[in-house]
């Protein structure tokens, strides 16, 4: 899902490419599901540093693999968050 997600990205920013309105959609709810998650690890960071309270292990019961896996899906959604914001930044650059 997100290889599509990067997908339409590329042909829209990079090569200025027309995409139909329904892709966009999706392209848009995609983009603020790993915001979302982006978002809660933040929060757990939040949470970490001010009450030393790990939401990860205790959602997980302090199951390593499971607690790997999350912060790995957290991790993936914000460089791919990170990707994005170049591509938008550099779309709106060559407007100009």
């Amino acid at each position: 899902m997100i290889c599509l997600y990067l997908k339409y990205y590329v042909l829209f920013f990079a090569l200025g490419e027309k995409i139909k309105q329904e892709e966009v959609m999706i392209v848009s709810i995609i983009q603020k599901i790993l915001l979302a998650v982006t978002i809660i690890g933040g929060i757990n960071w939040l949470l970490i540093g001010v009450f030393n309270f790990n939401l990860v292990y205790f959602i997980t019961m302090e199951n390593d693999i499971a607690s790997r896996i999350i912060y790995s899906i957290v991790g993936i959604c914000s460089i791919v968050n990170i990707a994005l914001l170049f591509l938008h930044n550099r779309h709106h650059m060559e407007e100009f």
